[in-house]
Order: structure tokens, then C-alpha cells, then sequence
């Protein structure tokens, strides 16, 4: 029997489905994060509502608004993937607004039957913008049945214009 990498690109809608042993979910095409988690019986498990945002010149910018994100898979085996997401933070939808100088690059590695997903978010805040706050990075509301999802962070870690903070997506089978 062939050993099935864990995601696979659905030829029609763009979306890469993920299979993490106990769990599967889901990155929407042109999207920064996964979403809809459920069991291998399909059952829900819940999803994950990111709330990142920035703040630069009293205008608030939102990493949910995204919808041409870049997504890459940096490898994919029965036994882990690793996917990098790169896109920005956004007003409103993007195709209404120039390009903003805010980069936003999120990185995820799944582990075959691992309960959790490390995920390492990193903005950068462009040439020209002074007056901006802190971002709230991994800032995710977690809508789950019975528990099942849960999101560990770490402390931001700030040098100059460039905002990273590492976390986990915890995944209860």
C-alpha cells in the first residue's frame, strides 16, 4: 500500500485539504490559516475565528481580510507538512485597496498523529509607516465541541518593524 502524503490540493476549488491522523482541516484557497477542523469520522470539531489585526494610522488591519495569500508547501510527507503562508493585513478586501505595507508570513508544521500544529506568525511592518501599534498576532477564538481545540502562544517577539510570536493549535482526538 502507498503511503498518502498529509494534504492534497482539490483541483477545482483551490482548497488543500490536510490529514493529521486523528483530525483533518482545511486552508480555503488564497487564505492565511486552516479552518473547520473535524475527526477522521468527519464529526466537528470546531473551528478557529483568527482575530490578528494591526493598527497603523489609527486604521485597523486584519489578517482575516486576506484572500490572495500565497500559499506554499514546503514539504509534504505521510509523516509531516510544513506550509507557509504569505500574504498582508488588510482594511477590507483586497482587491479594493493598494498594496499595504504590511507583510504577513505564518508558517505551519503538522506532525501525522500529533495533537498539536506549530504555527509561527511573523509581520513586518513596511518602510514609512512610524505610527503604528503593537499587532495582536495568534489572536484566534476558538469555536469547539467538547473541548477539542485549544491555542497555546508564546511571548511576541519584537525586533525593529517585525513582529513574531510562535504557538500551537491544539487538536484533541
Amino acid at each position: 500500500q502507498k503511503s498518502m502524503p498529509m494534504a492534497e490540493r482539490d483541483k477545482d476549488s483551490g482548497f488543500l485539504h490536510i490529514d493529521g491522523g486523528h483530525y483533518r482541516c482545511m486552508f480555503m484557497a488564497g487564505s492565511m490559516f486552516p479552518i473547520r477542523f473535524t475527526s477522521n469520522a468527519y464529526r466537528d470539531m470546531g473551528k478557529l475565528i483568527w482575530k490578528d489585526y494591526i493598527t497603523i494610522d489609527k486604521r485597523t488591519y486584519s489578517l482575516y481580510v486576506d484572500r490572495y495569500a500565497k500559499q506554499e508547501i514546503l514539504e509534504n510527507t505521510p509523516k509531516r507538512l510544513v506550509v507557509r503562508c504569505t500574504g498582508t493585513m488588510c482594511a477590507r478586501a483586497r482587491e479594493n485597496e493598494p498594496p499595504l505595507p504590511v507583510k504577513a508570513v505564518y508558517t505551519y508544521t503538522f506532525e501525522a498523529h500529533r495533537q498539536w500544529i506549530d504555527v509561527q506568525a511573523q509581520v513586518t511592518v513596511g518602510e514609512g509607516k512610524e505610527s503604528f501599534s503593537d499587532p495582536d498576532l495568534l489572536a484566534i477564538a476558538v469555536c469547539s465541541h467538547e473541548y477539542k481545540l485549544k491555542v497555546e502562544k508564546d511571548k511576541m517577539n519584537v525586533k525593529g518593524k517585525t513582529f513574531t510570536r510562535n504557538g500551537k493549535i491544539i487538536v484533541k482526538p
